[in-house]
């Protein structure tokens, strides 16, 4: 019997499935060229993430190569994931190309980026006798949506203007629209300029001139530039106004005068954040005496901004608008506040399960005109659902709130302050409710779209970027604040993050993605063009789309 017993031990272990063979870890490689000439493009960066997977023993970290001469690139040892490899160039800080990359343990070659080279603008600064003007910035700037409204906004400036007048603009985005702004920006401001009292008795200032010589934006004139295009001869005529000055006191949270700093800046466009970045240049300076007062002159007529903050001691802050028309300001009075504790909560839409979410809530505060100060706090919190936070040491400012949630049919569905859905808005605090009143309320019926993007001849359509958004939209700017874009992998494939139930437009194109209004017109306009999709309640739909040519 012993050897009967043996024999099924032996036959059971060979019936057992062999060994699964470990995932190895793979490599993507490819080229970096010229979109237009196909010239291989060396000093690019291509970088990945790991993500971090604890079960799998993996750790999360940065992959990246810079190109050869040959344009070359090989990110290696990555693990079976989906990639967003992104290409840039590292002596510049010029916009990137992505794709995403669905690697599972076997080498993927040819993954080559088609980069469009950015090009270069020259010119002069000239005044109306056509001598040239020194010292003056010229700003390169774009009018985009943010935040459901359209602005202008700054991505670029160059240095000052030499003895010549010569200014250089570098990094320049081929095939969008731009607009130039000349400025002369001051840095270091008396707490009380000695321009005259009597306004007759001041010398005309330069004032903002946008290209080619308007001083005001609805005079300017687009420029568009083909890829690696040196434009020269981009020559500004500087316009010059009366000499105003704005006047008054700087205040403590008690209502009297202090010592303090201030900043002046005018606006629109201006310092400050705007969809996926921003653009943060140093501005008027100066410090009051221990009575507050101050006189800043050599403003043209405007929009500005005045900051009042103390960094010792306790952190002081506050702002103000300034309009200047055809007269001085006076008896300005700006108070700096404390820092406040901003505190709400996350709630669940529906009931909440039984077994807690393991899922958290991402918010972060995005200051919409200035950059981030030392001793305000850190302007974020990761919060459970459901549960109350706080966000400590908050400036009194105004914000774009950034809400994430990264679970199965979880979504952001509504965001409130103190009882006002701001949800893709402005949240702006205030000294009367600083401390309450934010509330995030988490949808859980979400599901996602699959699509599979195909050629005409139905081969799988790589690197195509596409776009979601709900149909029943009414406006651009809510276009631009709700879309969902991404790019479709090298298999044609793409899903959207988790939306809200309902009904959307889904579309496949070949072209740039960005948040001016020009582009954000093209795809209001094209939308008829797209797929409608319904979204039910944890629904998983497919749609399978071919590239459209967006409408002109």
């Amino acid at each position: 019997m012993k050897p009967i017993a043996g024999f099924f031990v032996i036959a059971a272990l060979f019936a057992q499935d062999p060994p699964k063979a470990p995932v190895l870890n793979a490599s993507i490689s490819g080229i970096v060229r010229d979109k237009f000439t196909g010239r291989p493009l060396a000093g690019y960066v291509v970088s990945t993430t790991v993500s971090s997977v604890p079960a799998a023993n993996i750790a999360s970290r940065d992959v990246k190569m810079t190109t050869d001469e040959s344009g070359r690139y090989k990110l290696a040892d990555l693990p079976a994931a989906t990639y967003t490899i992104t290409a840039n160039n590292s002596r510049s800080f010029g916009s990137e190309v992505s794709k995403r990359i669905a690697l599972n343990g076997h080498d993927l070659e040819d993954i080559n980026f088609d980069i469009t080279v950015e090009g270069v603008i020259k010119g002069r600064i000239l005044d109306d006798n056509k001598e040239p003007v020194p010292g003056i910035t010229v700003m390169l700037i774009s009018r985009e949506y943010y935040l459901g409204q359209p602005g202008y906004f700054l991505e670029g400036a160059s240095r000052p203007t030499n003895d010549r007048g010569e200014y250089t603009v570098e990094r320049v985005a081929a095939g969008k629209t731009w607009y130039l702004m000349a400025e002369l920006r001051r840095h270091n401001l008396p707490a009380h300029s000695e321009t005259p009292l009597n306004s007759r008795l001041r010398r005309r200032v330069p004032m903002r001139t946008w290209y080619p010589n308007s001083p005001a934006k609805e005079g300017a004139a687009p420029i568009i530039l083909r890829p690696g295009e040196v434009r020269d001869r981009i020559d500004i005529e500087m316009k010059k106004s009366a000499n105003f000055c704005a006047s008054g006191n700087l205040l403590t949270p008690v209502g009297g005068p202090g010592e303090l700093d201030f900043n002046i800046e005018g606006q629109q466009p201006s310092s400050g954040s705007r969809e996926g970045g921003g653009m943060y240049m140093s501005s008027g300076y100066g410090r009051t005496g221990a009575d507050g007062e101050f006189r800043i002159c050599d403003l043209s007529p405007g929009s500005y901004r005045i900051e009042a903050s103390q960094n010792k001691g306790d952190f002081l802050f506050g702002a103000a608008i300034v309009n200047i028309g055809d007269e001085d300001v006076r008896g300005l009075k700006v108070t700096a506040f404390t820092t406040q504790p901003l505190a709400g909560e996350v709630v669940l839409d529906g009931p909440v399960p039984v077994t807690p979410l393991a899922t958290k809530v991402s918010l972060a505060l995005q200051p919409l005109l200035r950059s981030h100060r030392q001793g305000e706090g850190p302007n974020g919190a990761r919060v459970a659902i459901p549960d109350t936070f706080t966000i400590p040491n908050t400036i009194i400012d105004d914000y774009g709130l950034r809400t994430t949630v990264n679970g199965p049919g979880l979504y952001v569905k509504d965001v409130q302050w103190n009882g006002i859905g701001i949800f893709h808005q402005t949240l702006r605090m205030s000294t009367s409710a600083a401390g309450t009143g934010l509330r995030v309320v988490i949808g859980q019926d979400g599901g996602t779209i699959a699509v599979a993007v195909n050629t005409k001849d139905g081969n799988p359509a790589p690197a195509i970027k596409t776009v979601a958004f709900p149909a029943e939209i009414i406006s651009e700017g809510i276009l631009a604040a709700t879309m969902v874009t991404g790019q479709t992998d090298q298999s044609g494939a793409w899903t959207t993050p988790t939306l809200a139930p309902g009904r959307y437009y889904v579309g496949a194109f070949d072209a740039n993605i960005d948040y001016t209004t020009d582009f954000i017109g093209r795809l209001w306009r094209s939308r008829s063009r797209f797929t409608e999709v319904d979204l039910n309640p944890g629904g998983t739909p497919s749609a399978i789309l071919e590239p459209q040519q967006l409408a002109p």
